[in-house]
């Protein structure tokens, strides 16, 4: 459930199987309506992202050492 304090308007979300699902289509609308991302999935978010971070952060590091590498050769 997400309220929009300043005009009263309300979601509820009823899903079932998926908390996500629900979470996800909750967090789209407050983005809709406020135009500001909503801070209750933003820990899911960094959580989901972190991995993929992680391996682009590996790879830049990778590309610098082998370039660094071949051109000291």
């Amino acid at each position: 459930m997400r309220i929009n304090p300043e005009t009263q308007d309300a979601i509820i979300v009823l899903a079932t199987g998926s908390k996500a699902i629900a979470s996800q289509l909750g967090a789209q609308w407050v983005l809709w309506q406020t135009g500001v991302p909503d801070v209750l999935t933003v820990p899911d978010e960094i959580r989901r992202v972190t991995p993929v971070l992680g391996v682009g952060a590996v790879v830049i590091l990778l590309m610098g050492f082998f370039r660094r590498r071949a051109t000291a050769t």
